[in-house]
């Protein structure tokens, strides 16, 4: 002799209300780097506003191309042994987008300048110890970190025009002294 259970009556489903199957509660898991509300993520998010995700679609690309537009950059037109389809946007970072678009030998070619006005600035303030020096260093030195971050720093004439004024500044003002 088995109990009889009393049947549930069957009650159509309604499109407003549809039945949603009970899914027991999530535990509280401690947020990794893969989870989207990450505090690191928002930050990531917040200073480079996708120009990494720009650099690792261009990144992909480059690391595809043959060794002589690795040497020579990928350059700025779309061509057809390159397959930019992907992604044809800047990086927006402009030493990664100097490196990317003109090659090793290009990078070098176009760091030289300011390689050499750092150089020749650091030595100039270790022989002068002139507090104007310092100060043309330290805002050459941050026009550079902006690059880094923001892009279109050394690139666009409107705003690369006074990173190469003070350039100047710092070497014509001090190469008598040096």
């Amino acid at each position: 002799n088995v109990p009889e259970t009393p049947e549930q009556p069957n009650v159509p489903e309604t499109p407003e209300q549809p039945s949603v199957p009970e899914t027991p509660e999530q535990p509280n898991v401690p947020e990794t780097p893969e989870q989207p509300n990450n505090l690191f993520i928002k930050i990531r998010k917040l200073i480079f506003s996708q120009r990494d995700e720009f650099f690792v679609n261009n990144y992909n690309v480059y690391k595809d191309a043959p060794l002589i537009d690795k040497l020579f950059g990928l350059g700025w037109n779309d061509r057809d042994d390159i397959d930019y389809h992907v992604v044809k946007k800047l990086v927006e970072i402009d030493p990664i987008d100097m490196f990317l678009h003109y090659g090793i030998i290009g990078f070098v070619i176009l760091l030289i300048p300011f390689v050499y006005v750092i150089c020749f600035g650091i030595i100039a303030f270790l022989k002068t110890k002139n507090k104007s020096l310092l100060f043309l260093m330290i805002i050459y030195l941050m026009s550079l970190f902006v690059s880094l971050i923001s892009g279109h720093v050394l690139s666009a004439p409107a705003v690369s025009l006074y990173v190469a004024l003070i350039m100047i500044m710092i070497i014509e003002e001090y190469k008598a002294d040096f």
